[in-house]
């Protein structure tokens, strides 16, 4: 009985938290991420009672997500707006309606300190992780790539977007092997993309971050015009066909699951694709 009532507690708190963050623009089918963010931090806390928390819990937990080179600008925010809806709208800690989210949430527009932003001072080429063609490359080319951090940290990209930029702009230098920054042409620009595909058959979202990277490069660090007249050849997304589950598959899923916010969690996905 006891199990029962927990269940049943545990499903109307996350039906509350559901509840709350449709205020929030939140879809349905999307509020399923923002739930499972939130228990990550409950089971964090190693029993810790949710009213027991406060801000200085939140900060440390949004600064080393937000130090993680792996988690994208839109994960972090799900990540902080789902600590809002849960200390906010479904906790209603009183500490939580003065915090400043905001801070947490405008990821392009934070001060150079953010966890999202922070970067140490040193030089390009001067990571000891650095591979010795990039440091061959950095070392040819210094001051484009001082160029390139500082445009980067003047609008306040994330460290992320610093650290994959740099990496794009060394292998694009690599490719075109040019003697100076005076030689590169948009030409170039087509070429590299080209053989991303053809030689190297990335995917698509590879090929779109390289061309994000470079047309960064030409246009602040260069200053040069690009316009629509590259042409190159695109990388094609692969036709991925759908995975469907029998009902009785589904239902020995369900029982093989020993967490109870799972089996909630999987059941009302469940529910939705067969109401859909």
């Amino acid at each position: 009985m006891d199990d029962v009532n927990m269940d049943d507690s545990v499903s109307r708190f996350w039906d509350k938290f559901t509840e709350k963050s449709r205020s929030y623009g939140i879809s349905p089918e999307n509020t399923q991420a923002y739930i499972m963010h939130a228990n990550q931090f409950i089971l964090q806390a190693d029993g810790k009672r949710l009213v027991a928390h406060n801000a200085a819990d939140i900060d440390t937990w949004l600064t080393d997500k937000g130090r993680n080179p792996e988690l994208n600008d839109a994960c972090f925010c799900e990540i902080a707006l789902s600590l809002k809806i849960l200390f906010v709208e479904v906790v209603g800690s009183e500490w939580a309606l003065n915090f400043n989210w905001q801070k947490w949430l405008d990821t392009r527009d934070l001060p150079v300190s953010h966890a999202t932003i922070a970067r140490d001072n040193n030089l390009p080429g001067q990571d000891s992780g650095a591979s010795t063609a990039a440091l061959e490359i950095q070392t040819q080319f210094p001051d484009l790539f001082k160029r390139l951090i500082t445009e980067i940290r003047v609008r306040q990209y994330s460290i992320r977007t610093e650290q994959a930029y740099e990496k794009w702009l060394v292998r694009f230098l690599r490719f075109v092997k040019v003697a100076s920054a005076e030689q590169l042409t948009l030409t170039h620009i087509s070429q590299f993309l080209s053989f991303l595909v053809v030689e190297r058959e990335v995917a698509a979202s590879t090929q779109n971050q390289a061309l994000n990277a470079i047309v960064f490069f030409y246009r602040y660090v260069l200053e040069r015009t690009i316009d629509d007249s590259i042409v190159f050849v695109r990388s094609k997304k692969p036709k991925k066909l759908p995975v469907v589950l029998s009902r009785k598959e589904v239902s020995q899923l369900i029982k093989a699951i020993k967490n109870p916010l799972h089996v909630i969690i999987l059941k009302k996905s469940v529910d939705r694709v067969i109401v859909l």
